[in-house]
C-alpha cells in the first residue's frame, strides 16, 4: 500500500460521510453536527497532510505545477465552506444546500486527483518514492490534531 491507496482511502471514507449526513433529517440537528464535524475534521487533515507530504515534491515538478496549483486552490476553497458552514444552522436548507455544494466541489477535485495527479505522480515520482510518502503522509495527518 502506498500514499496513493492511502489518500484514495481517505476519499472513500469521505464520500461515505457525506452519504451519512445526507440521510439525516433536519430533526436530527445534533446528529448532523456530529457527522458534519468528523467530515470537516478528515477532509482538512487530509487536504493539510496532502499538501505537505504528496503535493509538495510535485509542485516542483513543471508538468504536475499547474495542476498542483489547481489542486490548492481547490483545497482552500472547500476549507473556507467548511467553515462558514459552522455560522449556519445545520437544521436550514441553507445549511444543506451549502453541503451540497461542497459535496460537489470534493467529487470534482477527487475525479482530477485520481484521473490525473495520481497518474502524474506516478510518472514523476515512481513507486519508491510513493512507497516512501506513506508513513509520512499518516504521521502529518495525525499530527494535525483536533480541528475545532
Amino acid at each position: 500500500m502506498n500514499v496513493l491507496d492511502v489518500l484514495k482511502d481517505d476519499h472513500a471514507t469521505v464520500e461515505r460521510l457525506f452519504s451519512n449526513i445526507m440521510a439525516t433529517s433536519s430533526r436530527d440537528k445534533s446528529r448532523r453536527e456530529q457527522l458534519f464535524h468528523s467530515l470537516k475534521e478528515a477532509v482538512i487533515k487530509h487536504s493539510h497532510a496532502e499538501e505537505k507530504i504528496f503535493y509538495a515534491p510535485l509542485r516542483d515538478k513543471q508538468p504536475a505545477h499547474d495542476m498542483i496549483e489547481h489542486g490548492l486552490d481547490e483545497h482552500h476553497s472547500v476549507e473556507k465552506l467548511l467553515q462558514k458552514m459552522d455560522n449556519i444552522p445545520a437544521d436550514s436548507d441553507d445549511w444543506i444546500d451549502t453541503l451540497e455544494n461542497i459535496h460537489m466541489k470534493i467529487k470534482d477535485h477527487v475525479e482530477e486527483e485520481e484521473g490525473e495527479i495520481f497518474p502524474k505522480a506516478q510518472q514523476l515520482l515512481g513507486d519508491s518514492e510513493l512507497d516512501q510518502m506513506t508513513d509520512r503522509f499518516l504521521q502529518t495527518k495525525e499530527k494535525e490534531g483536533p480541528i475545532s
